[in-house]
């Protein structure tokens, strides 16, 4: 992608015109093809004739040429992930700094750091969209993997297979519904958490609270710290020792959520494992 310049994309929009002009196009009779169809905007089939996709409809069916180049360039980036496209997600200022040179010179040409164009400024932030998600994925992901070594260490622990309840509902209040020992059957419920910072915290909301109270010495926070991923270590938890530390409502206000940062003074009144 470091070879493009702008005239790539000139003729990118010039040739899905042709193509929806004359609905299919040899390969032979297109000058340049490659953007379109790293873009996903094309189809090449067995007798290389060319057709537009949905995709490359979308570009032609823009309200403005700036808008089609936006899509084209959206989709170019979406499909080939290149290693520079979280310069996009930080923002305009970012990009227009940190981008490839030619990308600069591209971006520029086409209008697409104009502060004052409303049209650009949406598609910037709808970048920042696609980093929201990204970073979203990556801390469910994390949770997940979480709950996953907690199942194990309670299943070794218990001798007895817990449920892993959130994959279903994640409305709970908690992930996992396992036991108090291998011989003592009654059910005991767990709010994962995991840390990878140095300096230990997780977020309690209002619901997961909610269900501690109802649960009481039945209900337990598992907090992994990951902060050394070849020494992670599980602090178990007591609701007596999470109620000290929650806030209140108070007159209109009502929390919903509460970071908790765990100091010397708090773990030490927790089971440690190695896990």
């Amino acid at each position: 992608m470091n070879e493009l310049t702008t005239k790539n994309f000139n003729k990118a929009l010039s040739n899905l015109k042709l193509i929806n002009k004359h609905v299919e196009v040899a390969i032979n009779d297109i000058s340049e093809i490659n953007v379109c169809y790293k873009s996903n905007l094309v189809k090449i089939d067995t007798t290389n004739k060319v057709s537009l996709l949905q995709t490359g409809r979308d570009v032609l069916n823009c309200t403005s040429k700036k808008q089609s180049y936006i899509k084209i360039i959206e989709n170019l980036i979406y499909y080939n992930q290149p290693d520079w496209i979280h310069e996009i997600h930080k923002g305009i200022e970012n990009a227009r700094i940190n981008l490839p040179e030619n990308f600069i010179i591209i971006f520029e040409s086409l209008g697409l750091f104009d502060f004052n164009d409303r049209e650009v400024v949406i598609w910037w932030n709808h970048q920042k969209t696609f980093r929201r998600n990204y970073e979203d994925q990556q801390k469910s992901l994390q949770g997940l993997k979480a709950e996953f070594l907690v199942y194990d260490f309670e299943q070794k622990r218990t001798k007895n297979e817990p449920k892993h309840m959130s994959i279903n509902d994640d409305s709970l209040g908690y992930d996992i519904l396992s036991y108090k020992s291998e011989k003592n059957y009654k059910n005991i419920m767990i709010e994962v958490k995991s840390s990878s910072t140095n300096n230990l915290r997780f977020f309690l909301t209002s619901n997961e609270y909610d269900k501690c109270q109802k649960f009481k010495d039945n209900y337990y926070i598992y907090l992994i710290d990951e902060s050394d991923k070849k020494k992670k270590q599980l602090y178990i938890i007591k609701w007596k020792d999470i109620k000290l530390h929650m806030p209140k409502n108070i007159g209109r206000g009502e929390w919903k959520n509460v970071e908790i940062k765990p100091n010397k003074s708090f773990l030490n009144k927790c089971k440690v494992f190695k896990l």
